[in-house]
């Protein structure tokens, strides 16, 4: 019997002000406004826990009541938020989110160095939206 493997379904970026900056859902259309809802009600719990430290900005799987996903999240110095909804697994390695969202932060400073970017405005850089999907694709075809 195959082991099912980790995919992502959905990875979203959200300004310090929690306005969303970016947000690429691998599904279906039925699911499209779900994953919506998910990822706003998710910036909650980023000022609720207090388990990401100054130094690790990892704050792990989210404790959000929704049977068809889980929920990560990471918070970066700047307040920048990366969300990233994976389809749920018995034994789910942090390590490989962690991985996930650590690439994602430095394609998005990367996207924010571009002189041509306004600051605070959604990612729509064809080359960003490619190096982000390029990640999480990547997951998919790692954990097989």
């Amino acid at each position: 019997m195959a082991t099912p493997s980790l995919s992502i379904a959905c990875a979203a970026i959200t300004g310090p002000d929690d306005s969303l900056l970016f947000i690429d859902k691998y599904a279906t259309e039925q699911t499209e406004l779900e994953m919506d809802s998910i990822v706003f009600v998710s910036l909650d719990y980023f000022t609720s826990t207090g388990k990401a430290s100054k130094k690790e900005k990892f704050i792990g799987q989210l404790q959000i009541p929704d049977q068809k996903y889980s929920v990560w999240g990471y918070k970066t110095n700047f307040g920048y938020k990366i969300v990233i909804l994976t389809n749920i697994l018995p034994n789910q390695n942090d390590s490989i989110i962690r991985n996930v969202c650590d690439k994602i932060r430095d394609a998005m400073f990367l996207q924010f160095c571009n002189p041509f970017y306004q600051p605070f405005s959604p990612i729509t850089s064809s080359s960003f939206i490619s190096k982000v999907r390029e990640i999480t694709s990547s997951v998919s075809q790692s954990s097989d």
